[in-house]
């Protein structure tokens, strides 16, 4: 037996939920008719640690919570910059360009074909993208500097 119910969000997106006995709810949109999501709901089977979550070893579940936890990290370096600096000025820029490069080889081994077919199914957000990051941002920035300029000329 499956209970249904629908929600609707801001942007008039419709999402069904279907909750059936063994406890995992599917959602739906009106969007896209594929499964958004699958999350089971707390029962007794579902105490974190009690098993590996979708056969993952604990090598991926310590990436995993590393992953997670990015922003806490971004915090804490942010935090480490202002109150000791010379914790990262060692950081020149070479040094910098080098991690940044690394950094993004690390983004784009993850990349799978899957991800390129569904840039090419949709090739206008790629294109707004690329407008965006080579067009819009500049510009803005440009006049986000002007602004700022000309206020602390005049101050």
């Amino acid at each position: 037996m499956e209970e249904f119910g629908q929600l609707k969000t801001s942007r008039g997106v419709q999402l069904w939920l279907s909750q059936s006995l063994s406890s995992s709810s599917i959602i739906h949109s009106s969007r896209n008719p594929q499964v958004l999501c699958r999350v089971a709901t707390n029962s007794p089977g579902d105490v974190p640690g009690s098993s590996t979550p979708g056969g993952m070893s604990q090598y991926e579940r310590i990436i995993e919570t590393l992953t997670t936890l990015f922003p806490l990290w971004v915090i804490l370096g942010t935090i480490l910059g202002i109150y000791k600096p010379a914790a990262v000025t060692w950081l020149e820029t070479d040094l910098f360009t080098l991690a940044l490069g690394f950094l993004m080889l690390s983004m784009g081994l993850t990349l799978t074909f899957e991800d390129f077919r569904r840039c090419l199914k949709n090739p206008w957000t790629v294109g707004v993208g690329f407008i965006a990051q080579y067009l819009i941002k500049p510009l803005l920035g440009f006049a986000i500097a002007t602004v700022l300029l000309q206020h602390f000329l005049t101050i």
